[in-house]
């Protein structure tokens, strides 16, 4: 069994949605919910502030570290 990579690679793009967004990460397996990164993006206020482009996440990032990467 090869080891699951410790970095996902997720791409969000232009014009994509918190909602499309939070969806994603779900997809990928780096949330265990969609509510979970939306509420940590309104709790934030950063919801116009999420960046199109490709991320590099760590697969163990909390939903914080998730929406830090995402907003820088």
């Amino acid at each position: 069994e090869p080891a699951e990579p410790a970095i996902v690679t997720v791409t969000v793009d232009m014009g994509s949605s918190s909602q499309d967004i939070a969806a994603l990460l779900k997809d990928a397996g780096l949330v265990g919910s969609e509510e979970e990164f939306l509420s940590v993006v309104a709790e934030l206020g950063v919801e116009t502030r999420l960046q199109a482009g490709t991320f590099e996440i760590p697969k163990d990032a909390s939903p914080v570290e998730i929406v830090n990467l995402l907003t820088q």
